[in-house]
């Protein structure tokens, strides 16, 4: 089956806004003690796994596992940015931005 372009990204992005809900969960964890944080990451956890392997059968692993991870990153940032109150320097807002452009020149032909 040959997919679409489409397909592709909305596997990427799902398995990333897996990861990245979990990542959220675990950090809620491990700051609040919440159990059910920690359940329900451990339930999320191998769906992100398993997309990202449906991923890796139509996309090559090096552009599709740099692209997930970029977003993780990124996501990782949002939340702690915007949920937790952490404060970034200028220093770190350029490597966002850098990641960012990794992310266009990953996907450019």
């Amino acid at each position: 089956m040959q997919w679409t372009s489409s397909l592709q990204w909305l596997i990427l992005l799902s398995s990333a806004f897996l990861f990245i809900l979990a990542d959220f969960l675990s950090a809620n964890w491990g700051k609040t003690g919440s159990v059910a944080s920690l359940g329900i990451m451990c339930i999320l956890a191998p769906f992100s796994y398993f997309l990202f392997g449906v991923l890796n059968k139509h996309m090559s692993l090096s552009v599709s596992s740099a692209l997930v991870n970029m977003l993780i990153v990124l996501g990782g940032v949002l939340v702690g940015v915007l949920y937790f109150k952490d404060a970034l320097s200028m220093k770190q807002y350029a490597g966002i931005a850098t990641a960012l452009l990794s992310i266009y020149l990953l996907n450019a032909k």
